[in-house]
C-alpha cells in the first residue's frame, strides 16, 4: 500500500472539517496562497507548521508525511542506528 502524502491528507482533513482554505490558513498563520501551494505539493510546510498541522488534525496528518523520500530514508536509517546503539 502506498503511503499517503501530506497534501492528500491535509485536503481530506480540511474537507472533513468543512473549512475553507482561508480559514485553515488563519489557523496556521499562513496565507490562502501558501496553503494552496501546500495542497498542490509545490511547497512543504516548515517543521513548526508540520507540528501544528499534526496537532490540529489530531494526528490524521502526521508530520512525517511531508518528508521527501530521501528524508524518510535518512530518518529510517537514523532510527535504526539509534535502536542498534540502545540494544548494544
Amino acid at each position: 500500500m502506498a503511503k499517503a502524502d501530506g497534501p492528500t491528507l491535509l485536503a481530506a482533513e480540511i474537507s472533513r472539517r468543512e473549512m475553507t482554505q482561508e480559514a485553515v490558513g488563519k489557523v496556521f498563520g499562513v496565507s490562502k496562497t501558501t496553503l494552496h501551494f501546500w495542497l498542490k505539493g509545490t511547497h512543504r510546510p516548515s517543521g513548526l507548521k508540520r507540528e501544528l498541522i499534526e496537532e490540529w488534525s489530531d494526528g490524521r496528518v502526521p508530520k512525517e508525511v511531508w518528508l521527501s523520500l530521501e528524508d524518510r530514508e535518512a530518518l529510517a536509517a537514523a532510527r535504526k542506528a539509534a535502536k542498534a546503539r540502545k540494544a548494544a
